[in-house]
């Protein structure tokens, strides 16, 4: 089989808070959630032109999201809100998983069509061609933060009362 795509690894990185206000102090700015790939790609054998034969491309994706220890002892408002915080940050990055999955079919094509001398060049170019498209992902969405309200967490007032 050509193309291989491991189902993708869910990892859950614990952060440790008694209210909304706290967890939101400790998760990372920028990148509450991470979606990372790693694309390898390897031929059998060669013809008598230099083309590559027996292309494999293997794919293992891994998204990182945050837990809140502590979400079931707060009030109910907080833990609505970090719910639907944690459902709009797994969609984002559900986008970059599609990204990713939409874009190895072509590059498996383009490898099972490459010279032998060019296989390595053919990874990098369509490897970073899906890095680009993931990147542009996240400046359209801003990190997932658009539509709003997205992956921004708005403390409820009682919240910030306590």
């Amino acid at each position: 089989m050509p193309l291989q795509i491991a189902p993708t690894r869910i990892v859950r990185v614990d952060y440790e808070a008694s209210s909304l206000a706290g967890v939101v102090s400790i998760l990372p700015s920028q990148e509450a959630g991470r979606c990372e790939w790693d694309i390898q790609s390897a031929y059998g054998s060669t013809d008598s032109r230099g083309m590559v034969r027996n292309v494999t491309v293997t794919v293992t994706i891994t998204i990182t999201l945050p837990r809140w220890v502590g979400r079931d002892k707060a009030p109910a408002p907080e833990r609505a809100e970090w719910d639907r915080f944690l459902r709009a940050l797994e969609a984002h990055e559900r986008g970059h998983e599609r990204i990713v999955r939409d874009g190895t079919p072509a590059m498996t094509r383009r490898l099972e069509g490459a010279r032998a001398t060019a296989f390595s060049d053919t990874h990098h170019e369509e490897s970073d061609r899906i890095q680009e498209r993931s990147d542009s992902y996240d400046q359209r969405t801003n990190h997932g933060r658009t539509p709003l309200p997205g992956t921004n967490i708005t403390i409820p007032a009682a919240a910030l009362s306590r």
